[in-house]
């Protein structure tokens, strides 16, 4: 009996040892540890919010296009006809050369664009990927540039030393990062981490609504600076998004009192035009002195059309028509 005894001991010991040795290996949760494991996808992020998607570029080895015709430059959304360095222009009078003059810069680390989304889903979901990546690079003749307009770039960025953990819901990881406009702060966004085969993938951005970015500004103002709106009020931002869910154009308008608004015309890889508009009954009549543009602006039903009456900036002319299809 005491064999039997102390077998039954030596077995329930080692069962207990075993139970101890597996609740060992639970790993607890640790917020810095965690917070450590995504400073990759962040720094990712960030690398697509300024729109290099961890690209290595040479800036030196840069290009200009050229299409077949003005109908084939189909308003920039046609195909390529041939790269050229600057200064080579006279050579290529027979082709229509890229208005916008779009630089198209070498990628030495990537040959495809197949091959930097593949690079970023090691850290981003296609969601979040597909917010970002649209029309940034141009493959040609097995080589990939870098697509860069006349607007600017890297004025928007992600705080990498603002992340903060937030919670655990339903099996996700939540932090928020804020976002920096000319270095400074703009906006904070949640992001959203599942575990992927034992890794982390940043699967959802989740920016504010903009009432909340501008609560606190608006609070700011004094009673002397409020502008009260006029009747028929313009104020907005009228965007277009060319059938997609991102913005490419957009016209913000601000009333400002004496029947006129502050004006700002963002044109897709064109160029930004700064202005005050004034209003003729149901017209806006645009100036932007420094660009020497003038335009009418008709709104209705949310939607807003610039028409160009008269440019002197060479990549604008009288009669194109700008459309934002949609008010925020």
């Amino acid at each position: 009996m005491k064999k039997i005894a102390i077998l039954a001991l030596s077995v329930f010991m080692l069962f207990s040892m075993a139970s101890c040795n597996d609740s060992s290996k639970v790993k607890v949760f640790s917020e810095e540890n965690f917070l450590e494991d995504i400073a990759p996808n962040v720094l990712y992020l960030d690398s697509c919010v300024q729109e290099m998607f961890c690209a290595e570029v040479d800036f030196d080895d840069s290009y200009l296009a050229a299409y077949e015709s003005k109908s084939a430059y189909a308003d920039g959304m046609g195909e390529i006809a041939l790269l050229f360095k600057p200064g080579e222009e006279s050579k290529y009078d027979d082709f229509f050369i890229d208005p916008t003059y779009s630089s198209y810069d070498t990628v030495t680390n990537f040959k495809t664009n197949s091959e930097v989304r593949d690079y970023l889903k090691k850290y981003l979901s296609d969601d979040v990927i597909d917010k970002w990546f649209l029309n940034d690079f141009l493959e040609y003749e097995g080589q990939l540039y870098l697509v860069r307009g006349s607007r600017g770039y890297g004025a928007v960025t992600c705080d990498l030393e603002s992340v903060k953990y937030v919670e655990e819901k339903d099996g996700k990881q939540y932090v928020t990062v804020d976002f920096k406009l000319f270095d400074e702060f703009d906006h904070t966004e949640t992001l959203e981490f599942s575990k992927v085969n034992d890794v982390w993938i940043m699967t959802d951005e989740v920016a504010p609504i903009l009432n909340e970015t501008t609560e606190n500004i608006d609070k700011e103002e004094s009673e002397e600076t409020v502008i009260l709106p006029k009747k028929d009020d313009y104020s907005g931002s009228y965007v277009d998004t060319q059938g997609t869910a991102d913005i490419y154009s957009k016209l913000d308008l601000t009333y400002q009192g004496d029947e006129s608004y502050e004006a700002t015309v963002a044109l897709y890889r064109l160029t930004e035009l700064e202005g005050v508009a004034k209003t003729d009954g149901e017209t806006l009549f645009f100036e932007d002195q420094d660009r020497q543009v003038k335009g009418t602006i008709i709104i209705q039903d949310n939607m807003a059309v610039l028409t160009i009456t008269e440019s002197g900036f060479e990549n604008i002319n009288q009669g194109d028509v700008f459309e934002f299809f949609v008010k925020l």
